[in-house]
């Protein structure tokens, strides 16, 4: 089944990257993962829910080209229950990419339990099959799905009511299925806490997995601890380590990947993922494959943050994204660079709304583009629909964006600003005929509209003493509606 997503595109100069939302009207949206396609294109996963706040409902999946526009989109959708898709795998030796999730309301014998479920989907996102791996009077969340071996698929997640003593405690389900989503293995495993997955990581050929979480249980502890478990290709744990420090009690991982080096690197904060309190630093934890710690950082951008996702570049650099949140409560992506010691080289926050915008997946690709996911508000909109953002390497939507010592535009621009850097005004004068001058517009590198005036005249000064630093898109419009655009340079 096809489902309608309107599309806003945010206005960009000289440059392919973007910042768009999709939007199914159904109401909130979140963009979850992606896969890069054999044409290119990204096959993206999303989940929509209800705007009155009763959960997701539907899972969309979306195709999108290199100019993030919208190819083809299919919803997965059942007779009755709410649901919510939580990752994709791409299975090169399987031939095939699969979606899981869970499901809740959907099992005749029990109405309030959840089950895990398994989708094959095609290269323009429509479903082949979909499995549901119905457990009775349990309730099972998917948190992520990896191959650990040609025609097998492990789905990682945590279980209530099973073997658990505590009812509000929970503990770690891993189903092994194959390329049919046939049940072949069930893992349950634990302590007398919930104890929490994210994400895992495949790093060897038998297809051991390393996952990261946190945990309450081992030691028992209030508020977590960030946690590392190493399972076979079954789920079998192997061995769980706990890390103190920066990564210590009252943190959690979100997200795991493996370094072009052979060690691991786990993003996360010192905050519980999954709460509204994000009250601590964003932190990289750096361990090899035994879980011994190699270097652990923190890094700080605005009142509180957390990292997500978290990925190794071939020239030993770091590329980790995720949330940022400011004193007002207001939320914006955030993509954070490193080097291979994880010292900061730079920092990017991207907030089109000024609301809540967040970031939670990453890919990076083949040209060193960063294509990050999450959730945004487009302009004029009130609930979030599904962002998805693509940046260069160095964090910019438009070329060379966070360039310094500008001092004057190109001499064959349209037109040209002065001064540029600027403080406090700014002057704009034509060097080519540009017929009758209707309208300008300024806005910043995320397309947000910072000023707007018509009609303009050319002897009118702009004012921008009270605007952050950072790079603004000057748009002229004239008479016939030809636009044009040069950049200015605030810095005070």
């Amino acid at each position: 089944m096809a489902i309608l997503l309107l599309f806003h595109t945010v206005v960009r100069a000289q440059s392919i990257r973007y910042s768009n939302f999709f939007d199914s009207n159904s109401g909130a949206e979140l963009l979850k993962e992606a896969t890069v396609l054999s044409n290119g294109s990204l096959l993206v996963i999303g989940a929509t829910g209800n705007s009155n706040g009763s959960g997701h409902i539907k899972t969309f999946n979306l195709v999108v080209n290199d100019d993030g526009e919208q190819e083809h989109s299919h919803v997965i959708e059942f007779a009755s229950g709410h649901f919510n898709t939580k990752a994709v795998v791409q299975s090169e030796e399987g031939g095939g990419i699969y979606a899981a999730g869970y499901i809740c309301g959907y099992s005749t014998t029990n109405s309030s339990t959840c089950d895990f479920f398994i989708s094959k989907l095609d290269e323009t996102g429509d479903t082949l099959f979909t499995k549901v791996i119905e457990r009775p009077d349990t309730s099972d969340y998917l948190l992520d799905i990896v191959q650990t071996r040609e025609n097998k698929l492990l789905l990682i997640g945590w279980t209530y009511n099973d073997t658990v003593a505590v009812s509000s405690a929970a503990e770690l389900l891993f189903i092994t299925v194959d390329t049919l989503g046939n049940e072949l293995n069930r893992v349950i495993w634990g302590g007398g806490g919930t104890d929490y997955v994210h994400s895992g990581v495949v790093v060897n050929a038998e297809g051991d997995v390393l996952m990261t979480g946190y945990t309450k249980s081992f030691p028992s502890v209030s508020t977590g601890r960030t946690w590392v478990i190493r399972t076979d290709s079954i789920g079998n744990v192997k061995w769980h380590r706990t890390y103190n420090g920066v990564v210590g009690v009252g943190s959690s991982a979100a997200g795991i990947s493996l370094l072009p080096d052979g060690n691991l690197l786990v993003a996360g904060g010192n905050s519980t993922f999954g709460s509204s309190n994000f009250g601590g630093d964003g932190s990289l934890l750096k361990i090899d494959t035994a879980g011994n710690q190699i270097w652990a950082k923190e890094y700080e951008v605005l009142e509180g943050q957390g990292l997500w996702h978290c990925k190794g570049l071939e020239d030993g650099t770091i590329v980790s994204c995720g949330v940022s949140v400011g004193d007002d409560g207001s939320q914006a992506g955030w993509l954070i660079k490193t080097d291979a010691e994880g010292d900061t080289l730079w920092t990017r926050t991207y907030n089109p709304s000024s609301l809540i915008d967040f970031i939670r997946f990453m890919l990076v690709m083949p040209n060193g583009d960063i294509v990050m996911l999450g959730n945004g508000r487009a302009p004029g909109e009130v609930i979030q629909d599904g962002w998805i953002l693509r940046v260069d390497s160095m964090g910019c939507l438009v070329e060379n964006c966070f360039s310094v010592g500008v001092e004057e535009m190109d001499e064959t621009g349209w037109f040209s600003i002065y001064p540029n850097p600027a403080r406090d005004v700014v002057k704009i004068d034509l060097q080519h005929s540009i017929t009758g001058v209707q309208h300008v517009s300024v806005t910043d590198v995320l397309g947000r509209e910072r000023f707007s005036l018509s009609p303009f005249s050319l002897s009118e000064t702009l004012e921008v003493s009270d605007w952050p630093d950072g790079i603004y898109l000057i748009t002229l419009t004239d008479e016939d509606g030809s636009r044009y655009t040069e950049r200015l340079v605030v810095r005070h």
